[in-house]
C-alpha cells in the first residue's frame, strides 16, 4: 500500500476525491494536505480524501490544519485498506444471484448489524458472504438458530473491530503524535503497521474460535451427562 505514486497527478487526485484541482492546491499550500517531496503518495492521497468529507460536513479550514499537523487526520490512509468495491448490487440483483429471497437477505443483514442503505450497494465480497450463509442454511441449520448465530457474530466482531481501532490508537497514533512526528509521516508508518497486521487477524481469530469452540463441545457434553444422570436418580 505504501510508496510513491509518480504518475498521480494533482489533477488525478482532484478527481478522485471530487474536488476542484485550485481546492486540493490551496490545501497543499497551506499545509491542510502536506505532501512527501511534492509528490502524492497513498497516505497523502487518503489525507485528501477525509478532508474533503471533513470539510463537506463543515469542519472548518484553520481547524483541519491543526488536526493535520498534530497527525490526528492520520487515520484517514484506513480508506484505502478498504477500497470500495468495483462493481456493486441492488438487493434484488444480490437476491437473483445468489438464490435467497430479498426479505431474508434483509433479515440477516439486519441481524449482522448492517446499515438497511447499505442493501443497494452490495459488493462482491457481500454476495459471497451471501452465498456461504445460503450453504449455511441449504446444509439444515434452522433459520431462528442462523439469525441467531449472526447476530452474535455482529456483535461480538463489532467488538471486536472497536477494540482493535481503540489499541491501535492507544499504542500506536497516540504515541507518534506525542513524539512530534510529522502527519504524513505518522500516517505512512501506521499504514505500513496496519497492512502487514490486517491479513493476520483472521487465521488469529479463526484459531482461537476453534479452541474455545473445542471447549464448549466438550462443555455441552459433559453438561448433558451430567444432567441425564441428575433425571436418572430423580
Amino acid at each position: 500500500m505504501s510508496g510513491v505514486m509518480p504518475d498521480l497527478t494533482l489533477n488525478d487526485v482532484a478527481r478522485r476525491i471530487d474536488v476542484s484541482p485550485a481546492t486540493l492546491r490551496r490545501w497543499v499550500k497551506d499545509g491542510i494536505v502536506p505532501l512527501r517531496n511534492g509528490r502524492w503518495t497513498p497516505a497523502a492521497v487518503a489525507h485528501a480524501r477525509i478532508v474533503a468529507r471533513l470539510r463537506e460536513r463543515g469542519h472548518p479550514l484553520d481547524r483541519l490544519r491543526e488536526a493535520a499537523r498534530s497527525g490526528r487526520l492520520a487515520y484517514g490512509y484506513l480508506e484505502d485498506l478498504f477500497p470500495a468495491p468495483t462493481r456493486t448490487r441492488t438487493l434484488a440483483e444480490a437476491a437473483e444471484e445468489t438464490g435467497l429471497e430479498p426479505a431474508l437477505i434483509e433479515r440477516v443483514w439486519g441481524a449482522a448489524g448492517y446499515s438497511a442503505d447499505s442493501l443497494e450497494q452490495i459488493g462482491d465480497a457481500d454476495v459471497q458472504l451471501l452465498r456461504h450463509m445460503s450453504s449455511v442454511l441449504d446444509a439444515g441449520l434452522p433459520l431462528v438458530a442462523f439469525l441467531q448465530l449472526v447476530r452474535v457474530y455482529g456483535q461480538a466482531l463489532a467488538q471486536i473491530a472497536d477494540a482493535e481501532v481503540k489499541l491501535f490508537h492507544l499504542f500506536v497514533h497516540e504515541p507518534l503524535m506525542r513524539d512530534g512526528v510529522p502527519g504524513l509521516e505518522i500516517a505512512e508508518q501506521m499504514e505500513g503497521l496496519a497492512s502487514q497486521l490486517l491479513p493476520l487477524a483472521s487465521p488469529i481469530m479463526d484459531r482461537v474460535h476453534q479452541r474455545a469452540l473445542q471447549h464448549f463441545v466438550g462443555q455441552d457434553v459433559v453438561g448433558h451427562l451430567e444432567a441425564d444422570a441428575a433425571a436418572a436418580e430423580l
